[in-house]
This record gives C-alpha cells, structure tokens and sequence, in this order.
C-alpha cells in the first residue's frame, strides 16, 4: 500500500505536472533561483578558501625552503654530505610536511626525507618543469597516493658554488618541498558541507513562505481567470469571472493602474461583450477564406513543384560546371606546367646549345604558356568564390611585410621596366585581421597591373590607419597611363578588360580586379580607383583591424 501510494506521489511530481500546474512552475522558478544564488556564493567561498590555503602553503613552503638552503649551505661547501642528509630528515618531521628533497641536472634525486627513493628518477611534474625552466613552480600533483602541494624552487649557482660546480651552470638544481594536502582539503569540505546544510535549511524556509504568499496573491485569482477562459472557449458567453473570498485585495486596488489582475478581467469581460457582434460574421468569412485558403494551397503545391523541379536542374547545373572545371584543372594547368617546365629546361641550355633565334621563340612559348596558366588560374578563383567555396585562414597580420615580399618578389619585372618603387607606412600602423594568402593575392594582382600598365616612372605603396572607421587603408599608385573616366564604372566587372580590340598591347580578360573586389569584400573591406587618363591611377582597398 505505501509502494503504491509512493509511485503515485512520484509520478505526480513528474514533467507532466510541473508544466501543467501555474503553482508548480513557480515553485520550480523559485527553488531554482534561490539554489543557483546559494550555490554561486557556496562556490565563491569554498574556491576563495582554496586560494587562501594554497596562498598560505606556499609561503611555507618558502619558508621551509628558505630554510633548508640556508642549512645545507656550508656542509655543501665543506664536502659533509651526511649532514645535508640529516638536516632534510629533520625537517621531515615538520607537522604536515610529505617530502623535502634534492634533484640535480639530471633529474636524480640526491637528497631526500625519504631515503628509498634516493638516487631514483624524479617522477614530479612540478619540479621537472621547474628544472627546465630554471623558475619556481608550485601546484597540486600526487604523491605515493596521496595529494601535496609541490613547491620547486631552482637553485642557482653562486660565486661560493663556482669552486666545486664550474661558472657554466645556470642552476646547480632543484629543492621540492611536499606539503601534505588531504588535511587541508578535508578541512575545506567539513566547512563546505556545513555550509550548505546551514543553507538549504535557511532555504527550504525562504522557500516555503515565498510560494504560500504567491499563491495567496497570483496563482488563486489566475486559476480563476482561467477557469473563466475555459467556460468561454466552450461556448459559454454569458459566463461571469468571480474571483471569490480573495477578491476584496483586488477590489480594494480596483482602481491601481498596475493591478493586472483586475484589468485583466475588465478586459475579459469587454471582450464578451465583443464577441456576440463578431461571432456571425466570422461564421460569414470562414467560408469565404476555407475557399480561398484551398485555391492559395493548390498554387503553393503547384509552385512548390516547380522550384523542386528547378533546384534539381541548378544542382545537376553545379554538378557539371564543378565536373567541368575539375577537367580543365587537370586537362589544361598539367599540360601547361609540363611546357613551362621543358621551356625552362631548354632555354637553362640543360639539353645542349641554342641560337639566339631559338632562345627568342622559347622565351615567346614560356611567357604565353605562363599567361594562359594565370588565365586559367584566374577562372578558376573566380568559380570558387561565386560558389562559396573560398576558405579564410583569418589571422593577424603585418601589412608592411606582405607589401614588401610581394614587391621583392617581382623585382625582376620591375627592373626589366626600369621602374621606381616606394613604400610609405604609418608609423605605427596596427595588424589587419585577414587571410595573408588573399591579401597577397590582391596585392600581386594590383601591382602587377601597375608595372603592366607603367612604362617610365614611379610606383608607390602606402598603407595608413584610420582609427575612426577601424580599417588599414592600403593604396597602390602608379604613374602610368591611367584610366579613361567613362571606364571607371565597368573597371571591376568581370570579363570587361577596358581595351577589347584584338591587337591591344596589355592580355588578360578582365578577371583579376573583379578577383580583387570579391576577395576584398569578402573581408569585410572596401575597394575603389582613382584615376586621370595620361596621369596615372591610385588603387585603395581597406581590411579591418581586429577589436
């Protein structure tokens, strides 16, 4: 019988109840709020505790350490081993102390309270990284089963060490001190324990008081309003919202701006009054909108099929242009690798001799060979990233690097042309939070277009910061033949190179700024042109600087 009646208790108490019931939810809300405070000031106290401990251990650990030193240091001078040994033993038997013990270079123990484990491996964390640091470090770590606070301290090597030990020696070695931490942790748990007991009494009483007033004052006039609720939803419009003995305490404050409980039923009983002048029109435009409903549903469905119809085509579409550019990738850039490679070994002169004549018309096959690989390059970065399949490697970097390996990188060209290149930076520029491999890419593809299209002069690379929009602002600016002002607008479109006739002086097919824009915004940044036709042109484009 009690089984059965504890099973019905249980279940009572289950998720079904707790989301059924107004009551329960508040006392759920209430208990929890109360336990995450209580539990958030248990926890403060109890971590506080801790650090004062482990604050409090180490200095005696130091002091002990202090004066372990300061003990061994003339029988280490004198020679007299046996008595570095003795005194350790006596500072074993310190109260609460596990180990005080000795390790040189070579991670040995020499000296130790526990003399089983004299010339044995260290087997510390703690004073293993204190001997390769050379710094004093401390923690908590296990010892023969049982937890110590571990303090190693190095010792140095002083001037009254150099006749033994040499003056090449940073550190002679390492003294651990072991304080037993199972008293200390004990301790710390009796309090806490005690703690909580005190709390969840304090608790359980805030708690009851608090729940027996809310439901006093909220939950019963709720019920009613619900109650109320229900008999309309039924059909009952004449039905009447009585809040019974306890509505004096809202009648009293009937006129209160802020008694909800009281304009809520105001409300509910307007509504009622509503409700009898729209009900028959309602009736008139369910009708009417069922109707209209079944027509809208039928060209939804209808709809629906075509953009799955259409979303098939687009993926069979995706399928075959990745196909496609996977082909070319393979068919075209290996073939044309394969003859940049040859090209390159015939005029390195590796195969034997060639005439000037030869050498013209290979220099013509690799350069070609290299511009069509950069074509092909080109299309296939401008398919990855209308694909959405560009990968960013965000970091922070150094913009003033970037600029200048790229321009040593294309130093050859620029000296071919006889060119002047400049570089002008903040003094204090700050790192751009970027891809490096992007922001090279447009940079390369910028300045190349500079030295391309500069036949005498000077090319400069500046880079400011502008704090208010919190951007690196980068210009490229050449003196070179510039842009006409009717071609500015068409500049970063794709496949609009700006001169279309079949013998103009300067290839591409007008890919490699529309390249730039895309990767530019992709950063969040900006790029833009200002230019003079006959004067030259200035290339900007900005990245963001991390917060």
């Amino acid at each position: 019988m009690k089984k059965n009646k504890l099973i019905f208790f249980l279940r009572k108490l289950g998720p079904g109840f707790l989301f059924r019931s107004l009551r329960a939810k508040i006392i759920l809300g209430v208990s929890l709020i109360l336990i995450l405070v209580t539990g958030s000031f248990t926890y403060y106290e109890t971590t506080t505790r801790i650090q004062f401990e482990l604050k409090k251990q180490e200095k005696r650990a130091f002091d002990i350490s202090a004066a372990v030193l300061k003990g061994i240091e003339y029988p280490m001078l004198d020679g007299e081993m046996e008595d570095v040994q003795e005194i350790l033993q006596k500072v074993g038997m310190l109260e609460g102390l596990e180990v005080v013990k000795l390790i040189d270079l070579f991670d040995t123990i020499r000296y130790s309270t526990d003399p089983d484990s004299i010339g044995k491996v260290n087997e510390s964390e703690i004073t293993l990284n204190a001997l390769r640091t050379k710094e004093l470090t401390k923690g908590l770590e296990s010892y023969k089963g049982k937890k110590v606070f571990s303090h190693a301290i190095p010792i140095h090597n002083e001037q009254s060490c150099f006749k033994c030990h040499g003056s090449e020696k940073d550190i002679l070695g390492v003294l651990t001190v072991g304080i037993n931490w199972g008293p200390i942790e004990e301790r710390i748990v009796a309090l806490r324990n005690q703690k909580i007991a005190v709390e969840v009494i304090s608790l359980v009483i805030l708690a009851f008081f608090l729940i027996r007033w809310l439901s006093r004052y909220v939950t019963h006039p709720i019920l009613k309003v619900t109650e109320f609720a229900n008999e309309v939803s039924r059909g009952k419009l004449n039905a009447k919202l009585d809040l019974g003995k306890r509505a004096n305490i809202w009648q009293i404050y009937k006129t209160h701006p802020g008694d909800e409980i009281v304009q809520l039923r105001d409300s509910l009983t307007y509504m009622l009054e509503n409700m009898r002048g729209m009900y028959e029109k309602i009736s008139l435009f369910s009708k009417d909108l069922e109707s209209q409903v079944a027509k809208r549903t039928e060209e939804l469905e209808q709809k629906t099929a075509e953009l799955e119809q259409v979303n098939i085509d687009l993926k069979k579409l995706d399928e075959l242009r990745s196909t496609f550019l996977a082909n070319m990738s393979h068919e075209l850039r290996t073939p044309l690798n394969s003859i940049i490679g040859y090209t390159e070994l015939l005029l390195d002169r590796i195969d034997g001799d060639i005439t000037e004549e030869q050498e013209n018309s290979l220099t013509k096959v690799r350069n070609n060979a290299k511009n069509l690989l950069n074509l092909i390059n080109e299309i296939l970065d401008m398919s990855r990233i209308e694909s959405g399949r560009v990968e960013f490697d965000l970091r922070e970097i150094d913009v003033r690097d970037i600029i200048q390996t790229t321009v040593a990188s294309l130093e050859p060209i620029i000296h071919k042309k006889a060119l002047m290149i400049d570089t002008d930076f903040d003094e204090n520029l700050p790192l751009a939070y970027a891809d490096p491999d992007r922001v090279r890419q447009v940079i390369t593809n910028l300045l190349s277009n500079a030295i391309k299209f500069t036949s005498e002069g000077r090319i400069i690379l500046s880079a400011r910061h502008s704090p208010k929009t919190k951007f690196v602002e980068i210009c490229i600016s050449d003196t070179g033949m510039g842009i006409r002002e009717e071609d500015l607008g068409k500049l970063f479109d794709m496949f609009t190179p700006l001169d279309i006739s079949a013998t103009r002086p300067h290839g591409g097919v007008g890919l490699g700024l529309s390249i730039c824009k895309r990767l530019v915004e992709m950063h969040n940044g900006n790029i833009w042109v200002e230019s003079k036709y006959g004067v030259g042109s200035k290339f900007y484009f900005t990245l963001p600087v991390k917060e």
